[in-house]
């Protein structure tokens, strides 16, 4: 009988822990009415989060304006410098082509300035070329007066007057070339872009033509060397002239 009431006072105290330890294990698993948050408290929480978030965002586009900014920021200046350094540029430009019109003009004066004093220098040479021809003329027409007063005389003088003639035909020659040659030296200074060439081919020109005078002038004093005995014969028949035989006394 004893040991059945320990049994039984056993299997009371093993439902009653089993009870106790079902009530503390409901009370943890399950929230307590006391823990839990009141819908005020869940709305500030949530619209706290929904702040965060709404600053988080702010911010972030806040960081993206400040970005724009920076980058816009970047490009105007690049974009300044880069102006800036086109109008240097241009600057240098604007000076250097300021540079070179002012030396074309410059050599264009010089260039200028030379065809002047070619043209000074070729209207010198024709007067002197024309004073040459007119004492070329004047040497020729007095070997001309003096094959015609030996002509008169009775002499013959064909062979001088064929030489006399070809020493004209060269000074005719010259005159003609003189005559073109202004044509000539006026094409010159248009056509060649060398100012010196320029100025050799006219000097050239005024000696080919200095040189015809010169042979001209040559076959001139040839004519007269030749002429010499001609007027030798002419004093030797001044100084002995033809006598008439003096008439005998009557007796």
């Amino acid at each position: 009988m004893k040991k059945h009431k320990i049994i039984v006072t056993s299997v009371s105290v093993l439902l009653g822990s089993l009870a106790l330890a079902s009530f503390v294990l409901a009370a943890e698993t399950s929230p307590s009415p006391s823990l839990s948050p009141s819908p005020s408290v869940r709305q500030d929480k949530k619209q706290e989060r929904k702040n965060k978030m709404e600053d988080r965002v702010q911010k972030a586009k806040e960081k993206a304006d400040q970005e724009k900014g920076r980058s816009e920021e970047r490009k105007t200046k690049e974009k300044a410098k880069m102006e800036e350094k086109k109008a240097k540029e241009q600057e240098k430009d604007n000076r250097e082509k300021t540079r070179m019109e002012e030396k074309k003009a410059k050599e264009q004066e010089r260039a200028q300035k030379t065809v002047d004093n070619i043209r000074r220098f070729w209207g010198d040479m024709v007067r002197r070329l024309e004073e040459l021809l007119k004492n070329e003329d004047r040497i020729a027409s007095n070997l001309s007066d003096k094959l015609d007063k030996a002509v008169s005389k009775g002499k013959d003088v064909t062979a001088f007057r064929k030489q006399l003639d070809d020493a004209k035909k060269l000074l005719a020659d010259a005159r003609s070339a003189l005559k073109d040659a202004g044509s000539k030296v006026e094409s010159i200074l248009k056509t060649e872009k060398d100012i010196k060439v320029a100025r050799e081919k006219v000097r050239d020109l005024e000696k080919g033509i200095r040189d015809q005078v010169k042979s001209a002038h040559r076959a001139l004093e040839d004519v007269r060397k030749v002429m010499r005995g001609l007027n030798k014969e002419n004093k030797e028949d001044g100084q002995n002239p033809a006598t008439s035989p003096s008439p005998k006394p009557t007796p």
